[in-house]
This record gives C-alpha cells, structure tokens and sequence, in this order.
C-alpha cells in the first residue's frame, strides 16, 4: 500500500511522543506521503510537561499547534495543525482527501475512538486505524499500554475493529470534548512518562511494519506489560 495521507488525534501523552517521529517516518519512507495533521482542541497545562514534550514557553498553547511548530523545527514543515476536538462532522472534513488514509487515534476518549470507527466505515477504498491506550499511574504505578488496528489495505480487510473487542468503545459512557464546555475541567487520569514512549513505539512499529508490508493481515492488537518486560502479538 502507499499512504496519501496521516490524520493524529491527540498530542498529547502519546500522541506527542509519536508525532515528531511519525512525521520523519513519512517524510522518508517510499510508500508514503509527506502528508500528516494533527488535532487537538486542548492546551497545555503546568502539570503536563512531567510527561508530555512541553515546556514553559508552551504553557497554554494549543498542543497541535505546537506540535506542528515542533515538527517544523525539525525541518518537518508540512505537518499542519487542526487546533479543535473532532466530533463526526469535523472528522469527515478532515478526511476528504483521496487515497489511502492513515487515522492515529492517541486518545484517552472511547467516544472520539467510536466516531473514527464509525465514520471509517463509510469510505469506500483502503484506510487504516490505529488505536492506542495506557494504564494510569494511579493503578499501583503500571506500566501498561495496547495498541490495537484495523482498516482496508489494498482492498483486503485487516484486523478487528476495537468496537468488536471492547464493550466500553462499542457504547461509550463519555462525549467528545468541546472547546469551552465543562468537559475541559475533567482531567484525564495521570499516565507515567515510560508508558506513553512505549505506547508511542508501539505505534510506530505497527505503522512501520504496515509501509513496509510485513504486517500480518490477520493481526489486530500488541501488548505490553513494562514492569515484567512482556509484549503479547494477537
């Protein structure tokens, strides 16, 4: 397969350990496009630079923008940001463009997984979905982390879909934020530094592994365990 186009929803925690190297992965690989947005309706706070890729002089920016600047830097100049939550409509205009798709999901919102799901489903032609989630560090300090994928590559089905293995993606019992609402001054459980580096690595090597051609069309999840050094293929 060659990938048109990368959307990243989330840059944050993972999502902002994945970014910078993502972008240098497409910007070089044959089989893909140096084409990659990022999303994020969120800002950074104090409280996020012990584990996210912030610091003073981005407190209160938005995190895509950010991370597209990041990238820039980096000589990674066309990494565009889209500074908003993506709720179903949002998504769709993101993913007008033609080609194959790529959608990294690096969220910790089972609602803004559902709409992905959903609203991949209605293209027609080869896209591609990659989930990821953490464990907090609030649960006996694990170090945890899945990253689970399906799509359509070269008009075969791959993978399962996380709605058909997980009942919380399948419906849902939190929204999709909103810039300005209430659902802002909920914080997100706190996640250690080494679980979101791993996570982002997983990431990427499902990603790698799919550009290369060496993803096994009947795979769909990897899972790490941290503390016991374990890694599980399914």
């Amino acid at each position: 397969m060659h990938l048109d186009h990368t959307l990243v929803i989330g840059a944050g925690g993972s999502g902002g350990q994945l970014i910078p190297s993502l972008a240098r992965l497409l910007a070089y690989h044959p089989k893909a496009r140096a084409s990659l947005t990022v999303a994020d309706g969120d800002a950074f706070e104090e409280h996020n630079q012990t584990r996210q890729l912030c610091g003073p002089s981005q407190l209160g920016r938005n995190k895509a923008e950010a991370m597209a600047e990041l990238c820039a830097a980096q000589g990674l100049d066309f990494v565009q940001a889209c500074p908003r939550f993506l709720d179903a409509n949002g998504l769709r205009q993101q993913l007008k463009p033609a080609g194959c798709l790529l959608v990294v999901s690096t969220v910790d919102n089972d609602a803004t997984r559902k709409v992905v799901i959903d609203v991949l489903s209605e293209r027609s032609g080869d896209w591609f979905h990659c989930t990821t989630g953490n464990s907090s560090a609030e649960q006996d300090a694990r170090i945890t982390t899945s990253t689970h994928w399906h799509g359509v590559v070269d008009g075969e089905a791959v993978g399962l879909s996380p709605a058909l293995l997980f009942p919380n993606i399948a419906e849902p019992s939190d929204v999709i934020p909103k810039q300005g609402s209430c659902a802002l001054l909920a914080p997100s459980a706190p996640q250690l530094l080494s679980a979101n580096v791993l996570s982002a690595t997983m990431t990427l090597l499902v990603i790698q592994n799919l550009l290369d051609g060496k993803l096994s069309p009947h795979s769909n999840s990897l899972f790490a365990n941290g503390r016991a050094f374990k890694f599980t293929f399914s």
